[in-house]
């Protein structure tokens, strides 16, 4: 095995398998999400990171465009 390679349980690869497969697109348009509310004031900033942490992973891509 080489270095900071590890097995992956049947566990892991379950969890794994569920997760959503994001496009570059979708990966982007996050970040810009992100960005966009990292630049408000500091009460809306927080309030913007707050309402983005309630989200489901699959609504964040509906978010995003």
């Amino acid at each position: 095995m080489k270095k900071n390679q590890f097995n992956i349980t049947e566990q892991m690869d379950f969890y794994k398998s569920q997760l959503i497969d994001y496009t570059w697109d979708d990966i982007i348009n996050l970040g810009i999400l992100v960005a966009r509310i990292l630049e408000l004031p500091k009460e809306r900033k927080y309030k913007g990171l707050y309402w983005l942490s309630q989200k489901e992973s699959n609504e964040l891509i509906t978010t995003c465009n």
